[in-house]
């Protein structure tokens, strides 16, 4: 009986260790941990620690090797994937910083990517344009960070770096507001998304880094539709210094649209999947992610487990005439 409970308790401790560890990774460009070896996948998969610290500047991975240096060039391209082991809903950011060689509690960061419910686009190639009026730079530093909701106001977070170089143009600039890495994001729960249903949008955090510096994110105004009827409920008030947008890339209608996003082609939506009416397919507000679905198939298999033990305790117990050749066996 002894060897029995204790492969049990096992399997389901290994069962459990899995779902936890798998969740979600920069996967191009390699970042530091990763291409120099230092950190496995499931390392990489894990959130960074709470409260925020310096695990999330760059996982407290050092630079890679001058020569395995990203080359960019203002103006250029920079392609992003992510996987998620663990789709969790959430959205993803792009930082850059000019202060590769300076210490990370010095360095400040500028936004120049942001991906709204990151989830539906991993795997894929997510291309971005380096703006074209930053100067050179003989190591900058690229960070990728995914915040997830699926336990809000639980909040997971997650991040890698990777090192690059950066072929600018004479007397350029720099991106404004910069910030510091940790204290970019509220730590409150309340001051993200819900991340399920047709909540209202918006991202959390400082705005992209723009070459005037104003800062700011002006919404679209609401396409022409019928007299909206009584106010929603106000969602979550954000915290000092962190942007609340009501827009999905500009593409995210108010009115009595609840959130839809128009599209003309696939290209145009989250999900790559633009509808005959012009909007981008939602998913039903009562639809489980992969990490949902685990988590449910990892309850059942614990709940017919412990079932089982418990059968075979009263079993044994009653000695049934055809449990004797067992007795003091197990």
């Amino acid at each position: 009986m002894d060897k029995f409970i204790l492969i049990t308790i096992s399997l389901l401790l290994c069962t459990f260790l899995i779902e936890v560890n798998g969740h979600g990774r920069l996967t191009k460009p390699l970042s530091r941990g990763m291409r120099a070896g230092t950190k496995t996948e499931p390392q990489e998969l894990a959130p960074v620690v709470k409260p925020l610290n310096s695990e999330f500047i760059c996982r407290n991975d050092p630079a890679y090797p001058v020569a395995s240096y990203i080359p960019l060039t203002a103006g250029g391209t920079l392609a992003f994937q992510w996987h998620f082991s663990a789709a969790h809903v959430g959205d993803c950011f792009a930082y850059m910083t000019y202060d590769g060689d300076k210490p990370e509690s010095e360095m400040k960061w500028f936004k120049i990517a942001q991906w709204a419910r990151c989830e539906t686009t991993q795997d894929v190639d997510m291309v971005i344009t380096i703006p074209d009026y930053i100067p050179s730079c003989a190591h900058c530093i690229v960070r990728w960070e995914w915040y997830a909701l699926h336990v809000r106001p639980n909040i997971e977070f997650y991040n890698q770096c990777f090192d690059v170089t950066v072929a600018g143009v004479a007397g350029g600039t720099l991106p404004l507001p910069s910030y510091s890495i940790p204290g970019h994001l509220p730590e409150d729960g309340n001051q993200y998304r819900i991340g399920y249903g047709n909540e209202p949008f918006f991202f959390t955090g400082p705005p992209m880094g723009t070459k005037n510096g104003n800062g700011t994110y002006t919404p679209p105004a609401p396409a022409p539709g019928p007299t909206p009827g009584p106010s929603p409920t106000p969602g979550p008030s954000p915290s000092p210094g962190t942007e609340i947008t009501t827009g999905l890339e500009e593409q995210i209608d108010g009115g009595d649209n609840n959130g839809k996003i128009r599209c003309a082609t696939n290209d145009d939506c989250p999900n790559k999947v633009c509808q005959l009416d012009g909007y981008c397919m939602q998913k039903s507000s009562v639809s489980l992610d992969k990490g949902g679905i685990a988590a449910i198939v990892f309850a059942m298999l614990f709940a017919v487990t412990l079932l089982a033990v418990i059968g075979f305790f009263v079993l044994n117990k009653k000695e049934l005439p055809y449990m004797q050749p067992f007795k003091g066996k197990v």
